[in-house]
C-alpha cells in the first residue's frame, strides 16, 4: 500500500490587450517608458495609459501606431499567430486519457510556442504546459526546470500587476514536482508562497498539506505525515471535487495502515472506492488497497467477492489483473492463480516479482522447501520483511 498523489490541471487564458503592450514594452528596457514610448508614436499618454490600464479600448489606428513602435506584427502583439497550436496544446494537455504519441505532439507544440513567446504572462504560460507534457511523458527533472523557469516570471506577474492566476496554477505543480523529486529541502519557498497568497483556498491548501505529509512520511515521522494526511483530506473535502477527496482518503488509509488500524483503513477505503468510482484508475487503486486490508483482517471470502466483481475493469489494465490474481491466490489459498502471472510473460516484470514473492510466502507457510527454493531463484533475493506481499508499494 502507498498514498497517491493529486494531480493539477487547468487551462489559463489571455490577458487583455492593454496589458500585453505593457509587458512587451517592459521587455524593451526604459526606453519604452509609458511617456517616451507615447511620445515616439505621437499618442496622448494620458490617453495610452488608460488603454494599458484596459481602462478605454484601443482603436485600430491606435493600434497599428503601436505594433509599428514596437516592431512587431499585429497577430503576434493579439497572439492571433499561435491561437491555432495553443488550442491543440490545451486540447491534448486536458485529454481525459492522454497516450504518449498525444503527449509528444503536445511537447513539440510546447517547444515552439516557447521559442516565439514575448512578455512575460505568455513564456510563463507556454513554459508552464511545456512543463505539463514533459511531466506526463515521466520527464520529470525536465518538467522541474520548465516548472522554475515559469515559476519567475509568474511571481513577477503577481508583484507587477496583482494577478495570481499563473502563480496559483504553478504552485500546485511545483508542489507535486518536488514531492515527487524528494526535495523537500527546497520545497520551502514554494510552501510559503501557498500559505502566504492561498491560505484561503482550500484546494492549495490542500496541496500544501499533502507536500508535507510526503515530506514527513520520507522522514521517517509516520505519525506527523498522518496527521497531515487527515488535514489534507480536510481541505480537499471542502473543494467537492470528489476526485481529490477519493485520492485523500486513499492517503489516509495508508498511514492508518502502517500504524496497524486496519480497521480504520478499511472504512477510509470504502469511502474512496465511493469518490472514485467514475475514475477507473483511481478506483482501482482504492480497490486492491481494501482488498490487502480484508486479507490482513483475514476476511478472505469478502475479499475474493471484491476481487471477481470487479475483475472485468481490472482486466483493461494489466497490472490491476495480475495484482488480483496474485491476491485471489492469497484469498483462496490456492496458488495456481499467482503462479499464472509469474508466468506470463505479457506481464510486467515487476508484477511477476510480486507473484514470486508472495509464493515464497505461500511455500513456506505449507513447508515446501524445493518449491520455495524453484520461486526464490526467480525472484534472486530474498526479501527481508515478514511478508513482502504485504508490504509492496504498488
Amino acid at each position: 500500500m502507498s498514498t497517491i498523489e493529486h494531480t493539477a490541471s487547468g487551462t489559463i487564458g489571455k490577458i487583455q490587450i492593454g496589458r500585453r503592450i505593457s509587458e512587451l514594452m517592459q521587455e524593451r528596457g526604459d526606453a519604452f517608458s509609458i511617456r517616451a514610448f507615447s511620445e515616439r508614436i505621437g499618442m496622448n499618454r494620458e490617453t495610452f495609459r488608460t488603454i494599458l490600464k484596459g481602462e478605454r479600448p484601443i482603436t485600430l489606428p491606435e493600434l497599428e501606431k503601436v505594433t509599428k513602435g514596437l516592431r512587431i506584427s499585429e497577430e503576434r502583439l493579439r497572439q492571433m499567430d499561435s491561437y491555432k497550436q495553443q488550442n491543440e496544446l490545451e486540447t491534448l494537455l486536458n485529454a481525459n486519457e492522454r497516450t504518449k504519441t498525444m503527449m509528444l505532439r503536445a511537447q513539440k507544440i510546447a517547444n515552439e510556442l516557447v521559442e516565439v513567446a514575448l512578455g512575460l504572462t505568455e513564456r510563463c504560460v507556454y513554459l508552464l504546459y511545456l512543463g505539463q507534457a514533459q511531466f506526463y511523458l515521466q520527464q520529470y527533472d525536465e518538467a522541474h526546470k520548465s516548472w522554475l523557469s515559469a515559476m519567475e516570471y509568474a511571481e513577477r506577474v503577481n508583484n507587477e500587476y496583482d494577478d495570481s492566476t499563473l502563480l496559483y496554477h504553478l504552485t500546485s505543480f511545483l508542489l507535486i514536482s518536488f514531492t515527487i523529486r524528494k526535495e523537500y529541502t527546497s520545497i520551502q519557498q514554494t510552501l510559503d508562497v501557498v500559505e502566504g497568497a492561498f491560505a484561503a483556498d482550500p484546494m492549495k491548501m490542500g496541496y500544501a498539506n499533502y507536500a508535507r505529509m510526503k515530506w514527513h512520511e520520507h522522514r521517517g515521522n509516520i505519525d506527523k505525515a498522518k496527521e497531515y494526511s487527515y488535514t489534507a483530506l480536510g481541505d480537499f473535502q471542502q473543494t467537492n471535487d470528489n476526485s481529490q477527496i477519493g485520492k485523500a482518503h486513499i492517503n489516509v488509509a495508508h498511514f492508518e495502515y502502517l500504524t496497524g488500524n486496519y480497521q480504520k483503513s478499511k472504512d477510509m477505503l470504502l469511502l474512496a472506492m465511493k469518490y472514485l468510482k467514475p475514475y477507473d484508475y483511481f478506483y482501482l487503486l482504492a480497490v486492491k488497497d481494501y482488498v490487502k486490508v480484508l486479507l490482513q483482517l483475514n476476511e478472505n471470502e469478502l475479499a475474493s467477492q471484491v476481487i471477481l466483481a470487479n475483475s472485468d475493469l481490472a482486466n483493461e489494465y494489466p497490472d490491476f489483473k495480475g495484482m488480483f490474481q496474485v491476491m485471489f491466490s492469497v484469498a483462496q489459498d490456492d496458488p495456481s492463480f499467482a503462479i499464472s502471472v509469474s508466468e506470463d510473460l505479457n506481464m510486467s516484470q515487476w508484477i511477476r516479482n510480486i507473484a514470486c514473492k508472495s509464493l515464497m510466502d505461500y511455500y513456506t507457510s505449507k513447508g515446501d522447501a524445493v518449491s520455495l527454493m524453484r520461486y526464490y531463484e526467480q525472484v534472486r533475493t530474498l526479501s527481508t520483511k515478514k511478508n513482502e506481499f504485504f508490504e509492496e508499494g504498488f
